[in-house]
């Protein structure tokens, strides 16, 4: 699930950098990977997160028993992790957090929990969709 994730995060990091200056932009870029290394990292922790989350939660009752609104809430919570991680690394190493930083911090954290909302969404439709269909074909074997 992370990876799926990280490669989400790869596309919202393109759609963030195509945005901010163009398709010009990416030409000027030299280490295009290095950029989108980033975002994956970021989808990475936040898929890995929104995993644990499912793995404690539906363990006993499966996937059908998570709804797609609670679905939603633990990736929005899955979306804080990475956040958090940066926060504290960048308190521990380099200084505390001034307010310029922690408003900066607070509009990626509220990127992160939209779109990890929206992948948990989807994550648990497709989850759902594909115990449908094996459901289905048990049941139409002889």
């Amino acid at each position: 699930m992370a990876l799926l994730w990280a490669l989400a995060w790869v596309i919202v990091g393109l759609a963030i950098l195509i945005s901010d200056g163009g398709i010009g932009r990416l030409a000027r870029l030299p280490q295009l990977w290095v950029f989108l290394l980033i975002p994956a990292v970021w989808g990475a922790i936040g898929g890995a997160a929104f995993a644990g989350f499912v793995a404690v939660l539906g363990a006993r009752r499966g996937w059908n028993a998570l709804g797609v609104r609670h679905a939603v809430v633990w990736g929005a919570l899955s979306g804080l992790a990475a956040p958090i991680v940066l926060a504290v690394l960048r308190s521990v190493a380099v200084a505390p957090l001034r307010w310029s930083d922690a408003q900066v911090l607070f509009g990626i954290a509220l990127t992160s929990v939209v779109v990890n909302g929206a992948l948990a969404a989807g994550t648990i439709a497709l989850a759902k969709r594909g115990e449908q269909a094996n459901r289905d074909l048990e049941a139409a074997q002889p």
